[in-house]
């Protein structure tokens, strides 16, 4: 008898396990966006405290968020990536919910301990993950709301990083707004990606509003304005030209990615598997700047 219970909370574990790492790579941008947040502003001289729980907060909040949209998302899910635990039935929305709540509360906590504006970040990325996937907000059904829905949250998870900090700089605001523009350069390929999926749904994403063709090139354009954007303000900020180099090579890592869809033999799922490696030049990009910060 007494291996019911053990069986039963085993299963419970292995639920919410499958649940955390089908969403570890998206969360984990945004939580880096807050550690390179940190860095920049304090150019490198931070609080201990700071750079151990402000990141652990976004990393809890963005879970939440991806979970809380994977609840309201599952029959669009069974299409477009019937592989997640709620799409497979491995896990229940009700299990996805309940870590949703924890994940915000825990979170939002960490947010308070680090002050009131932290807090104030906290509670604006958990409202914004309400707003994007909740009815009847649905940003994620809105034509470039989605997107810039997206950017905002990694808005928010940068300038986290400078405000838990006490700092807040022209660098700091910098590197929000690239990761706003990166973001039209990887967002809109994940919608291409889920374009059937989302066009039973009647969804209003930026390729089904303009288009593939249209959407690969915005794609395209987005990433040649990360150097571009860093040159022409290269006199204004103080970041060092190593980071301009290392930027040049995320946009053109982006290009060798993205030139090969531009043609009428790529399909959704060639798409897919580009738009899953440009995930990670968000890392390259935020790295670039960390490194842009630093006195050498």
């Amino acid at each position: 008898m007494g291996t019911r219970p053990s069986l039963a909370l085993s299963f419970l574990f292995t639920n919410l396990g499958k649940l955390v790492r089908s969403r570890l790579k998206k969360a984990s941008i945004f939580t880096f966006s807050t550690f390179a947040g940190i860095m920049i502003a304090t150019r490198g001289d931070f609080k201990l405290e700071v750079l151990a729980l402000a990141p652990l907060s976004t990393f809890l909040i963005s879970l939440s968020v991806y979970l809380l949209n994977d609840v309201f998302d599952l029959d669009v899910d069974k299409i477009n990536a019937p592989s997640r635990p709620l799409a497979m039935n491995t896990a229940t929305r009700n299990q996805a919910f309940a870590l949703v709540l924890l994940f915000n509360g825990f979170g939002a906590s960490i947010g308070f301990v680090l002050g009131k504006w932290a807090f104030v970040i906290t509670l604006l990325e958990v409202l914004l993950g309400i707003l994007y996937s909740v009815k009847p907000f649905n940003f994620k059904d809105r034509f470039i709301v989605k997107t810039l829905s997206i950017g905002a949250g990694g808005v928010l998870a940068n300038l986290y990083g400078g405000i838990a900090s006490g700092v807040v700089n022209l660098d700091l605001l910098f590197c929000s707004a690239l990761f706003v523009v990166f973001i039209f350069s990887t967002s809109p390929l994940n919608d291409l990606a889920d374009y059937i999926g989302d066009k039973s749904q009647n969804r209003k994403t930026i390729p089904i509003v303009i288009g593939e063709k249209r959407t690969i090139k915005l794609s395209i354009l987005a990433s040649i304005a990360l150097p571009v954007s860093a040159l022409i303000l290269f006199e204004i900020l103080s970041f060092n030209p190593i980071s301009i180099v290392l930027l040049s090579v995320t946009a053109l890592w982006a290009l060798r990615l993205l030139l090969p869809l531009d043609r009428s033999e790529a399909n959704f799922a060639t798409i897919r598997k580009q738009q899953e490696k440009l995930v990670y030049l968000h890392f390259l990009l935020l790295t670039a700047l960390i490194v842009g910060s630093l006195s050498i």
